[in-house]
């Protein structure tokens, strides 16, 4: 079967991201910057998108976590693991989630970022 070339322009794209069920976050691949959410993950964090381009992974864990989660990300960055399951991720109102992640890289513009997923296992935890 042969498929067609697939162009979509940003309002398309914007349309599918915010279509997903989990949170999906991009973030530069260089200063780790979080540059897009979708709604289901600003939902998840109780924060607008705005809000959210202006945070990082640390910023979404406690404290007694943080060295942790710095770590694993650190190695989802350099690809060593693709999945960090059981994530503790606090909202804005300080009450926290349990959520597995999920990351691919991809090139966009010739520039890498990061293509996040965070699925809530709350119930499952």
């Amino acid at each position: 079967m042969r498929f067609r070339s697939l162009k979509i322009a940003d309002k398309e794209f914007r349309v599918i991201f915010d279509a997903a069920k989990d949170g999906l976050l991009l973030i530069d691949g260089e200063n780790k910057q979080f540059i897009l959410a979708n709604t289901a993950l600003c939902q998840m964090l109780g924060r607008g998108k705005e809000e959210v381009a202006t945070l990082r992974f640390m910023d979404l864990t406690p404290p007694e976590n943080l060295t942790a989660l710095v770590d694993d990300f650190t190695r989802l960055l350099r690809g060593k693991i693709h999945l960090i399951k059981e994530v503790s991720i606090k909202r804005k109102d300080g009450s926290l989630f349990w959520a597995d992640i999920t990351g691919n890289f991809i090139t966009l513009a010739g520039k890498t970022y990061l293509l996040a997923a965070l699925r809530d296992v709350t119930e499952r935890k």
